[in-house]
C-alpha cells in the first residue's frame, strides 16, 4: 500500500492505494483507520487522486460520520445553495449520458433540496434531483438517473416499469438496496 495525502475542500486527506487483481473499477473505502483507495492493477495512481476529488465530499461526509460528528449539521441552505450548481452539471450529464439508451422525452431537469427524495418525475415530464445525489457513489447516482427516466414511461412502479430500469441497470436491486443504506445517514 502507498500512503498518500491530497488537500480536497480546504482540508488535508491521508488515504492509501491499494492496487488489487480483480478490482474493475476505483473504490473509496472509509473506516476507523482510514481511507483506502482500490485500484485495478494497471490503473496509475493519478486515477485515485482524480477520483477523491470528484467524491469529495462524500469522503469528508463519510470520515465525519465515523468521528461521531453530527451529520445534519453538513446540510443547511448555504451547503444547498454552494453545492446545486454543482449537482445540476452531474445531473445533466447523467441524463443524457442515459437518455441515449432510453431515448425518453422530457421537459426540464430541476435541482432540489429535498428532505425524503433522491429524485421524483412529474406528470408535465419534468425530472427532480436532490442535490444531496452528488455525495453518492456514482453508480447509484446512476440508478436514481434511470429510476426517474423510466418514470416518463410508467408513472408506477409496476413489473414493466422495473424491467425497463433494468435494461439500463442491470443490478439495480442491489442498488435500491446500498441507497436504503445511504438514505440513514443523509435524510
Amino acid at each position: 500500500m502507498l500512503d498518500k495525502q491530497i488537500y480536497l475542500e480546504d482540508r488535508l486527506l491521508e488515504y492509501k492505494i491499494k492496487y488489487h487483481a480483480r478490482a474493475q473499477r476505483v473504490r473509496i473505502s472509509i473506516n476507523k483507520h482510514g481511507v483506502v483507495v482500490t485500484l485495478p492493477t494497471m490503473a496509475k495512481e493519478g486515477v485515485a487522486e482524480d477520483f477523491l476529488k470528484r467524491q469529495a465530499l462524500w469522503v469528508w461526509h463519510h470520515i465525519d460520520k465515523n468521528k461521531d460528528k453530527k451529520d445534519r449539521q453538513v446540510f443547511t441552505a448555504e451547503h444547498y445553495k454552494k453545492h446545486k450548481g454543482e449537482a445540476l452539471d452531474m445531473i445533466v450529464k447523467k441524463v443524457e449520458e442515459w437518455n441515449k439508451v432510453y431515448n425518453f422525452n422530457y421537459n426540464k431537469i430541476y435541482i432540489r433540496n429535498q428532505k425524503t427524495r433522491w429524485g421524483s418525475c412529474s406528470s408535465n415530464k419534468n425530472l427532480n434531483f436532490n442535490y444531496k445525489l452528488f455525495l453518492l457513489p456514482v453508480e447509484l447516482v446512476d440508478y436514481v438517473v434511470v429510476h426517474e427516466l423510466c418514470h416518463l414511461k410508467h408513472m408506477n412502479h409496476s413489473t414493466l416499469f422495473w424491467s425497463e430500469v433494468g435494461k439500463g441497470i442491470v443490478n439495480y436491486k442491489d442498488c435500491r438496496r446500498a441507497l436504503k443504506k445511504h438514505e440513514a445517514s443523509i435524510f
